[in-house]
């Protein structure tokens, strides 16, 4: 039998299942009996799993604006009339933000969520009615009814997979890459937003002076593992670093495709620099990017534009509302704010100069991993034409 689920504005009221829930026949015409529906496996590590999950403490917490706030997107941008971020707890899956569903929970053994989370990469059932493993399961034989289901997991600070950031339709439907892309972007966004909660929490324990050495050491730890993931700076230039180029870009992106506004990123290399690495050392390489990124970083880029270190050896841009003629404005200054630091290559007496790869994307297909592929291949054809090369592409 299916629990009772809770509904949302009278937490002391139950809704027993109907009993089409429990004896109609499924699809293909076989007993409840012998049901087709495929329940989710618990996870290879469930103890530590569930652990991560208790570890954040947003479990049966009230809604959140930033959480609802994903949640809201997820639906516009696939246009489903439902959109959920869950938490799989040890027998149900619990509803942090939902948009469209009365629900604040559901029995976990009928959940898709405990199956997604599973799952390295989207979880996506275009059909439940032609899906063997879903196609007489309650929620899609009764209400809400759920013919489509798109699910990313969202992992905790240790890697485990806590829970999702979902969609779904009473339609069958396809949906494109890009919007799957999307999707993973906004689980990215809820997973740091929650691992943030716990670092917060974290921080006051530690800075509690009735903590004992023992617990203040295992909590200690336990944040540097959050620290470690969660943070969005790099420890050496103390610019945003890939994550939140990622969070931060997925976030426009969305924003200018939603105004119909472009948006142009550009990627920033050092002439020589793979050469300088091979025969001077990472170190010396390194000392170079680090005398030039201040240059670059303090290039006015106007009100949303942002400066990021991709890795040790490239800084990127975002510019959002730019177009492609905007972006090379922008490009054009920093190599001309290069040129004026005067700076000397090592070993070789040339003057330092940049290489710059120039996207701009005007698609509604645009995702962030197209766009940051496009701009790591688009920069390699810019340092590899010659010195202070940019190389532009519009997708």
């Amino acid at each position: 039998m299916l629990p009772e689920a809770n509904y949302v504005g009278n937490p002391g009221k139950t809704l027993t299942p109907p009993d089409r829930f429990l004896n109609s026949a499924c699809p293909c015409r076989c007993s409840r009996q012998e049901s087709h529906m495929q329940t989710p496996a618990l996870h290879s590590d469930e103890s530590v799993r569930l652990d991560a999950l208790r570890d954040l403490r947003i479990l049966d917490t009230p809604t959140e604006e930033r959480f609802d706030r994903i949640a809201r997107l997820a639906q516009f941008i696939f246009g489903t009339p439902m959109a959920l971020i869950t938490l799989v707890d040890e027998k149900r899956q619990w509803f942090k933000a939902r948009v469209g569903l009365d629900l604040t929970e559901s029995n976990r053994e009928i959940s898709f969520c405990g199956h997604a989370i599973l799952q390295n990469q989207t979880f996506f059932i275009p059909d439940t009615a032609v899906d063997q493993r879903f196609n007489d399961n309650p929620l899609v034989t009764g209400n809400p009814h759920i013919r489509m289901y798109a699910g990313h997991p969202i992992h905790a600070a240790n890697g485990m997979p806590v829970g999702t950031v979902c969609v779904l339709d009473t339609v069958p439907r396809s949906v494109e890459p890009g919007m799957l892309s999307a999707l993973a972007d906004l689980a990215a966004i809820a997973e740091s937003e929650m691992n943030g909660i716990q670092l917060q929490q974290l921080a006051r324990t530690l800075n509690d002076e009735k903590a004992s050495l023992e617990s203040k050491h295992a909590q200690a730890t336990k944040l540097n593992q959050i620290l470690e993931k969660l943070t969005l700076l790099d420890p050496t230039s103390h610019i945003p670093n890939p994550l939140y180029l990622r969070i931060y870009l997925s976030q426009e992106l969305i924003r200018c495709r939603q105004q119909r506004k472009p948006l142009s990123l550009l990627c920033i290399e050092i002439d020589g620099l793979i050469e300088l690495r091979r025969l001077r050392g990472d170190e010396v390489a390194r000392e170079i990017v680090r005398r030039t990124t201040p240059v670059i970083t303090d290039i006015p880029k106007w009100p949303r534009g942002m400066t990021f270190q991709v890795d040790p050896y490239h800084l990127a841009i975002v510019l959002p509302e730019k177009d492609s003629d905007g972006a090379l404005t922008v490009a054009r200054e920093c190599q001309s704010r290069l040129r004026t630091l005067k700076l000397v290559m090592p070993g070789r007496g040339e003057a330092v100069t940049c290489s710059i790869g120039q996207i701009t994307a005007s698609s509604p297909s645009a995702t962030v991993d197209s766009l940051l592929l496009q701009l790591e291949s688009t920069t390699k054809i810019a340092q590899e034409s010659g010195p202070e090369r940019i190389r532009q592409l519009t997708v």
